[in-house]
């Protein structure tokens, strides 16, 4: 399995995800582990608003008309579908 290494965090950085990791009952590993998986399972802006364009391309709106509405539907749609 390919081993991650972040260097150069603050002291500050490193006791805060100490705390969290406590909170929730985990090893640091454990809780940067989840956190980082889960973060790679969102997709980003970029890969979102890729996701929407292509899902309008056969009924395209104007990019200022697209309602909160429309967007929230769309992101519910992406999750349910990935």
């Amino acid at each position: 399995m390919p081993i991650l290494q972040i260097k150069n965090l603050s002291p500050d950085v490193v006791r805060t995800l100490k705390v969290r990791a406590a909170a929730e009952g985990k090893s640091l590993q454990s809780y940067m582990h989840d956190t980082v998986s889960e973060l790679a399972r969102r997709p980003t802006r970029r890969e979102l608003l890729t996701r929407i364009q292509q899902r309008t391309a056969d009924n395209p709106l104007p990019h200022n008309n697209l309602t909160r509405d429309f967007v929230l539907a769309a992101l519910r749609e992406d999750r349910e579908s990935h």
